[in-house]
């Protein structure tokens, strides 16, 4: 592959899909180990990683297996993201048609995320919350809008009843080096299921998956700086309670 060749959400969904023809894989279930596969390297989770890899055949030579078309992909999508510093991993997921629109699922297009942070004053640090985070994408524009001193020292936190959505937003919030948190569960609910933290540093973005109850002693500090959704919550417990 040549240095400049530019490498668009096309080139990745063709590695993709090229693993459905060889061993009639749904795309469903493509995306979500890719998604997997992912997550587990960075976190060094081996026995898990090994366990999606063991879900194909990779009876092909070497750069024909599954497991070969995987890593392109997401060789690609580095690629990609580097050339653009857009959210890739979101695109291709709309591009595939995976998102439930049954349920109202609709990604906000990022100009529309990023004019949204603009109307927002961002000139100070502060934790930054979005309660319905999809694949990152409004948590991402503010980190477009702030300086990297600011970036430092603020946590961001998304959470989303889709825990495919869930992924993609912790695997961009390491690739995009944030510091935050990622949260599988419903927000009106008051409901955590599963958190993932991720941390800022000189030499990129890590991830851990961390206990629940770890994330409970920090969450009234994380959404202080976000009373709308305090407030929500609040009238949901209330609305329950009643009943």
């Amino acid at each position: 592959m040549k240095q400049n060749k530019i490498i668009e959400s096309t080139d990745i969904i063709k590695e993709l899909k090229t693993i459905t023809s060889i061993g009639g894989y749904s795309i469903w279930n493509i995306f979500e180990d890719w998604l997997d596969l992912m997550l587990f390297a960075l976190m060094r989770n081996d026995s898990e990683y090994l366990k999606i890899v063991g879900k194909y055949k990779n009876d092909k030579e070497f750069g024909n297996r599954e497991i070969d078309y995987f890593c392109k992909a997401f060789a690609y999508l580095m690629i990609c993201m580097r050339q653009t510093n857009e959210d890739v991993l979101g695109a291709v997921y709309e591009l595939l048609e995976l998102q439930n629109k049954h349920n109202g699922q609709f990604f906000t297009p990022y100009p529309i995320c990023d004019m949204m942070v603009k109307m927002t004053d961002v000139k100070k640090s502060e934790n930054v919350n979005d309660p319905c985070c999809g694949s990152g994408r409004m948590l991402l524009a503010y980190l477009k809008n702030i300086t990297n001193k600011q970036a430092d020292d603020t946590v961001f936190v998304g959470q989303d009843n889709d825990y495919t959505c869930v992924k993609m937003c912790a695997l961009n919030f390491v690739f995009f080096n944030m510091n935050g948190y990622i949260i599988w569960g419903d927000t009106f609910a008051v409901e955590t299921r599963k958190v993932f933290k991720t941390t800022r540093s000189y030499c990129g973005g890590s991830i851990i998956e961390i206990d629940t109850s770890e994330y409970k002693k920090e969450e009234p500090k994380l959404i202080k700086s976000n009373q709308s959704i305090t407030h929500k919550r609040e009238m949901f417990k209330a609305f329950k309670n009643k009943k």
